[in-house]
């Protein structure tokens, strides 16, 4: 019986996947499952059947029957066996399928499953979560200088066991063991499977069409307090994954870090590294697991955690196998590779690790898949960019391939990795948890490398749009550079004179008797707010001058040219003055007040040269 089927269709995939797993061809597997289907179904005459059932003439008769294409038939009838086999292993399955779209439509069938209509509710609860805003209340400063000093101390101090790791050495201060460093290359798609949703962008490195990429993996142990020091057959053991993309000079255009778990157990950095233990971590992975990690190459990694993707997107990565690691190994190394799984050492992963990318007879192939957050996906609870407890449940698409070929690992821990070494501005990190990483993460490099006495291969080349100057150090240029650089911006500041502060400094007069300043008259809280939050925010204490409320409810202590002398204060210059202040105060608060400049003002107020020139 000869059948079309759809390259690349779900239906295909089964059959292929069946064929493979019992050794026969996929014609073979379609008489089967049809055979097996028209057995079990109690509602057909075998009378009806001419010439006595063959698994052609079943086709044809419920095509008929049913007025569909006979393709149509068969699509029904492999799914619906697979959904029901209670032996298909969806994880083998999922590996060896190079398409994302494939299991997505495996997982909206079993989805249909569980339900007896697969209509929508028309009642969708209302999502509280928006993807594409990244909440960002205030600097956490505070809590990123207790996280920056926790590392920095760790990595000073913590040495791993002598079993585990390197003796001597100053390690991450998270994921601290590393189980091997491997070349691979990466292969950016032209088309992405499936096809991204129109008018969708590829910024950086992924919009480099048909080019392949010099890739540096790490792969390595799971982190957080005293976690790492777990041996690798402890069943809550986690596998982590750096990925380094290089320029074709061998300096790093993007970094990618991994977990093999969807979702972090709390979106609360400070929560997550100052924990008395790594239980509720421990607790966490282990719910997203029915396994114990046998071996790293089987595992799926992902970001779990949310990168901008252009100007109105944003995106989770995973990287996902599709190949068992076994069928890459040669018969004579099968039952060396079968005892490393099955005794588990202490180090079972590292030794499996090496043992089949040494040992490899093909490249071990991976797919570099990314989701969009979808704010009206309530499965997903919208999607939400600031909460890495959430498991997205948008689609998956196919952007790259990655190819690592057979190869002895090599020694590569001076590496280091910053999910803000990206390819562009418009693939910055987002939410709380990444902004903790980025000086965290800065810190305990500089740490390591200072004690080993090491430099980090492969230094950043940050691409032109994560770089920003700002001309002026005053308050609001200084102000501006911190929260560019906060969301991961190389800021540079440009100031003309040797000082920073603009007009927010101090000036000798009377011959360096007194010091006054010269921007505020007097400087006070309620009168400079933003100003006032910024000094406690980068842990400067400001002192009030006075407790006035208003401009005008105390007098000044004086006002002062810009060569330091007293300016006098005759009537004429105190009328001026109050009506210069009293239009910036207006100004300040008048939203139609944008756009004019300060001259327009002046104009408008008649100050004369005589008082400007002061």
């Amino acid at each position: 019986m000869a059948v079309n089927l759809s390259p690349g269709s779900l239906t295909d995939a089964i059959i292929e996947f069946y064929a493979k797993l019992f050794g026969q061809d996929k014609q073979a597997i379609i008489t089967t499952l049809v055979n097996h289907f028209a057995g079990e179904d109690g509602d057909l005459n075998p009378e009806s059947l001419v010439t006595g059932g063959s698994a052609e003439e079943i086709i044809s008769f419920y095509a008929k029957t049913y007025d569909q294409e006979p393709s149509q038939i068969i699509d029904a009838i492999v799914a619906d066996f697979a959904k029901n086999d209670p032996d298909f292993d969806l994880e083998l399955f999922a590996r060896q399928q190079r398409d994302p779209s494939v299991l997505r439509d495996m997982e909206s069938r079993r989805d249909e499953s569980a339900s007896e209509s697969s209509e929508k509710s028309e009642e969708i609860t209302e999502c509280p979560f928006i993807a594409t805003v990244d909440r960002f209340a205030g600097r956490e400063l505070s809590d990123h200088r207790r996280i920056d000093d926790w590392f920095s101390e760790k990595v000073d101090t913590y040495r791993c066991p002598a079993d585990l790791g390197p003796e001597g050495k100053a390690l991450r201060g998270i994921h601290a063991r590393g189980l091997g460093v491997l070349e691979a290359k990466l292969h950016v798609l032209e088309q992405t499977l499936p096809p991204l949703p129109i008018d969708s962008v590829r910024p950086g490195v992924f919009g480099q069409t048909k080019q392949t990429f010099p890739v540096i993996l790490r792969y390595s142990t799971s982190g957080g307090p005293r976690f790492e020091t777990m041996p690798d057959n402890d069943g809550d053991q986690a596998v982590g994954l750096g990925l380094k993309i290089l320029t074709p000079r061998g300096k790093t255009a993007h970094d990618l870090l991994f977990i093999n778990s969807p979702v972090f157990m709390t979106n609360d950095p400070v929560e997550l590294v100052f924990q008395e233990d790594a239980s509720a971590l421990r607790d966490s992975y282990a719910a997203s697991r029915t396994t114990a990690v046998q071996q790293v190459f089987n595992e799926t990694q992902y970001s779990a955690s949310a990168f901008r993707w252009g100007e109105q997107a944003a995106v989770k990565y995973r990287l996902r196998p599709t190949q068992d690691a076994a069928d890459v190994l040669p018969e004579a190394q099968r039952s060396k590779y079968e005892s490393i799984i099955q005794e588990r050492g202490t180090r079972c992963l590292e030794e499996a690790l090496s043992l089949v990318v040494s040992e490899a007879r093909n490249s071990l192939d991976f797919n570099l898949e990314i989701q969009f957050a979808d704010p009206e996906d309530a499965d997903s609870h919208g999607c939400p960019i600031d909460d890495e407890r959430i498991d997205w449940k948008s689609p998956w698409y196919c952007v790259a391939r990655l190819e690592i070929p057979a190869q002895n690992p090599v020694d590569g821990e001076s590496l280091a990795f910053n999910p803000f070494h990206v390819s562009s501005a418009l693939l910055l990190p987002l939410g709380r948890l990444n902004r903790a990483r980025l000086s965290a993460y800065a810190n305990s490099q500089r740490v390591r490398h200072a004690r080993n006495e090491a430099t980090a291969p492969h230094p950043y080349d940050c691409p032109i749009s994560k770089r920003v100057a700002i001309v002026g150090g005053g308050a609001s240029g200084l102000a501006s550079a911190l929260a560019l650089a906060s969301f991961g911006y190389q800021v540079e500041v440009f100031e003309r004179l040797p000082t920073l502060g603009g007009h927010a400094c101090a000036k000798d007069i009377d011959g360096g008797k007194h010091r006054r300043d010269p921007a505020f008259g007097a400087f006070r809280a309620r009168q400079w707010p933003n100003l006032w939050a910024l000094l406690k925010e980068i842990n400067v204490e400001p002192i009030s001058h006075g407790a006035a409320h208003d401009w005008f409810d105390s007098p000044f202590a004086g006002w002062f040219a810009k060569d330091g002398h007293n300016i006098e204060r005759s009537p004429d210059v105190m009328e001026t003055m109050q009506k210069v202040v009293l239009a910036f105060t207006r100004a300040l608060r008048d939203p139609e007040a944008d756009g004019r400049t300060v001259g327009e003002l002046f104009d408008e107020l008649e100050v004369s040269d005589e008082f400007l020139l002061k």
